[in-house]
């Protein structure tokens, strides 16, 4: 503290007054600045404290993140997986399509060369057939006609078609696959 001191009587009630004034005047920046501290501490405090639960937040949500990210790393995984089987299943099935194709069409070739036999012979049989009616007829009397066309109409009954006896002998590829497979 300092004391002004001047020569005259008449200044030093004034610096007497001005120096308790001042005095008050510290005091009450003292006050002030110890409230302002005060104040202040209680508000770096309390930032502080914003700052933590912040940071707390940002952790929080950084782990969220994280986990979400593996969650959906893990997904894409499990999809990736099961998109790769279903290809190695359809490249399977598409293979196993085109070899009961390929088997389907050896029977197709089968059945047609059996059916062009079939047909030679039945045409073959049929041209010896008319040559022996020709004969029959030209060698033979009535009776004897009566007799074959009676064994003609017996042998027709007794032979059916061809197409039924086709279908009841042949089995599809898919049929013969099934029994195979049992």
């Amino acid at each position: 503290m300092n004391l002004f001191i001047d020569d005259d009587d008449d200044d030093d009630e004034i610096n007497i007054t001005d120096y308790e004034e001042c005095d008050d005047e510290k005091e009450d920046i003292e006050k002030d600045e110890e409230l302002d501290i005060t104040e202040l501490r209680k508000l770096v405090k309390i930032e502080r404290r914003r700052a933590s639960a912040a940071c707390t937040e940002l952790e929080k949500e950084r782990a969220a993140s994280a986990t979400a990210a593996e969650e959906t790393m893990a997904m894409i995984l499990r999809l990736q997986n099961e998109k790769s089987l279903i290809e190695m299943e359809a490249n399977q099935y598409r293979r196993l399509a085109e070899k009961k194709q390929l088997h389907d069409q050896e029977v197709i070739r089968s059945l047609q060369w059996l059916v062009l036999r079939h047909s030679s012979e039945r045409a073959l049989l049929e041209d010896q057939l008319i040559s022996c009616r020709r004969k029959l007829k030209h060698f033979g009397n009535n009776d004897e006609k009566e007799e074959c066309e009676e064994f003609e109409e017996d042998y027709s009954s007794l032979n059916p078609s061809f197409e039924d006896a086709i279908e009841d002998v042949l089995y599809s590829s898919l049929d013969i696959n099934l029994l195979n497979e049992k």
